[in-house]
């Protein structure tokens, strides 16, 4: 590193790393590659601050690399791009998903990474040559070309994934969860339906209680009120109290305790019913396909 300030950076960038790989192995556990990678930090780190023979043998090889300037252009472009790539693969980062801490051992790593390749026996005077190599190359254009592409991909990559998220899809993606946290919780009620708060009970009034998993809820609706049990209860009228008692993944099992459980007991229940509701009774017995099956009489 040309100073020690950045020499600093660079063991405390390896440091936080490694603590926050710590606290997610304590918490969740780590597969061999990764305890592997960040084993190999530490080494590499302790290895440049501590071994001469290595910060030289290591100077070299980027006095060789910087040497040709579009070259070590490049190689930082695929560094950043694999870099984040690989970030937005695995982790599918969105608009209110919080960061987890293996995430930020990720994040500390490459920045790791990219300060010694940036920085790591760097002069002033090997910028100068290498800017003045940079002007004169014709590779220029074509990498300016390029690092702008990348550039503009990357932004719109955060625009779409921070303001222009929709899907109706069902699974654990970065979408799906933007769809959760803005439509789905967020329009919970007291009781932590997605539905509207019931009223109180009163003579004459009807309760109807819609039970059911994501379809009833309205999974990738966005407004609450064009869900079918709230277009029931407009067309019923005044006389009548659609309460919506479902959550997504319900089957028949878990809706039947909760329905018992309701404050509010509805005079008619309208069962919301899909095909893998029932998956809870299937023994999923390969040598016999009609066993899962044996509880029709």
């Amino acid at each position: 590193m040309p100073n020690r300030f950045l020499t600093l950076i660079w063991g405390l960038l390896a440091a936080l790393a490694v603590f926050f790989g710590i606290r997610t192995y304590l918490d969740f556990g780590l597969s061999a590659p990764v305890i592997a990678a960040l084993v190999a930090l530490v080494l590499a780190t302790l290895a440049v601050l501590l071994v001469p023979a290595v910060r030289h043998l290591l100077a070299q090889l980027l006095d060789r690399l910087r040497a040709t300037p579009a070259l070590y252009w490049l190689v930082l472009l695929v560094y950043l791009v694999l870099w984040i790539s690989r970030w937005l693969v695995l982790y599918q980062p969105t608009a209110g998903w919080w960061i987890t801490p293996i995430e930020f051992a990720y994040f500390f790593t490459g920045l790791w990474g990219l300060l010694f390749l940036l920085a790591y026996g760097f002069s002033s005077a090997q910028a100068r040559t290498m800017a003045q190599k940079v002007g004169k190359s014709r590779l220029t254009g074509l990498l300016i070309t390029l690092t702008t592409i990348l550039v503009i991909f990357f932004l719109a990559e955060a625009y779409l994934r921070l303001f222009y998220i929709t899907t109706d899809g069902y699974g654990f993606t970065a979408m799906n969860y933007h769809w959760y946290k803005n439509y789905g919780w967020a329009q919970d009620n007291s009781l932590g339906y997605r539905d509207h708060e019931p009223r109180p009970d009163a003579p004459g009034l009807i309760r109807i209680a819609v039970v059911g998993d994501s379809f009833a809820m309205g999974h990738g609706i966005n407004n609450l009120d064009d869900t079918f049990a709230q277009i029931l209860e407009r067309r019923l009228g005044d006389c009548c109290d659609v309460d919506l008692l479902a959550e997504s993944g319900w089957d028949t099992d878990l809706e039947l305790p909760f329905l018992e459980q309701y404050p509010y007991p509805p005079n008619i229940v309208v069962l919301s019913y899909y095909l893998n509701d029932i998956d809870y009774l299937l023994t999923d017995t390969a040598q016999d396909p009609n066993a899962n099956f044996a509880f029709v009489k």
